[in-house]
């Protein structure tokens, strides 16, 4: 791989586990929906110029309410509620052992043993961090952050069923799509006054976080990741999406002072894992087995 390619994936990895900063500093100006709501928002304009997906409108929609809408009004939801920033990049990662879950149950897909062992292993972790009392993190938090991760998993197995597809002109107007129920969300919840005195008090600590999180984390980052997928084989680009829990936890320590219990950092250590199994563990086997 040139040096030039794996730049730009460091580039997609940092900007994705960054993201988390930027998303707890725009909480700090704005509820959740509104949030949601303008980071979306901003996508219109390139949408202009970007064409319309070529598949059904109802398959758009729905991707669009899990993808987008569900994800992220949850994840906003479960950080405004306790989740810390850093702890939930790590735990959106469970979205690798739901979707291949989904997989199998809707696409027939198999699963293969390792993934059952690094599944086992990521949940134990999750018991670990949930039963931890000496943490500042909410129960209704890492409930919120694993709904959201569901629907990230919903999300990658309509994008499966929607293919073959222009994948920016889906994540784009996806995201373009998801406005609409974000904003009337925010409009129900949070109400006109709170919008107004959130609006009338942004920062520009508040307007960056929105154009960070709509240009960079979500529409640089994921046309030059869908441009690597093209370019090399998933199995070589997948295991990199690793990091962005490193970075996300190792971020939010360093600009929000976020610090993890003892207890926290064992059940990370060991989702990490899980997660290395899933991804790395048939290549070990296969090894192995070459080996003897």
């Amino acid at each position: 791989m040139p040096l030039k390619h794996l730049l730009l994936i460091f580039l997609v990895i940092f900007s994705w586990g960054f993201s988390y900063v930027a998303t707890k500093v725009g909480l700090m100006e704005l509820p959740p929906f509104l949030f949601a709501t303008l980071r979306f928002a901003i996508l219109i304009i390139p949408a202009l110029f970007i064409p319309f997906p070529k598949t059904k409108l109802s398959g758009l929609i729905l991707f669009s309410l899990s993808m987008v809408f569900a994800q992220f009004a949850l994840l906003f939801l479960a950080i405004k509620l306790g989740m810390p920033a850093g702890l939930a990049s790590l735990v959106m990662q469970s979205q690798a052992f739901l979707t291949i879950i989904m997989g199998s149950l809707f696409l027939k897909e198999t699963i293969k043993p390792t993934t059952l062992v690094g599944l086992f292993i990521a949940v134990l972790g999750l018991t670990v961090i949930g039963c931890d009392t000496s943490t500042n993190m909410t129960m209704v938090g890492l409930i919120f952050t694993l709904l959201s991760a569901l629907s990230w998993a919903i999300g990658n197995i309509l994008i499966k069923k929607l293919q073959p597809i222009n994948n920016l002109s889906l994540t784009v107007w996806g995201s373009v799509l998801s406005v609409i129920p974000l904003a009337l969300s925010s409009l129900i919840f949070e109400g006109i006054d709170t919008i107004t005195l959130s609006l009338s008090n942004l920062t520009w600590a508040g307007i960056l976080s929105i154009l960070y999180l709509g240009f960079i984390a979500s529409l640089l980052a994921y046309t030059l990741w869908a441009r690597m997928l093209s370019y090399y084989a998933t199995n070589l680009i997948a295991p990199f999406s690793l990091l962005v829990p490193i970075i996300g936890m190792s971020s939010t320590a360093f600009f929000l002072h976020e610090h993890l219990t003892v207890f926290e950092v064992i059940g990370a250590a060991i989702i990490l894992l899980g997660l290395s199994i899933n991804v790395f563990g048939s290549r070990i086997m296969r090894f192995i087995k070459s080996a003897q």
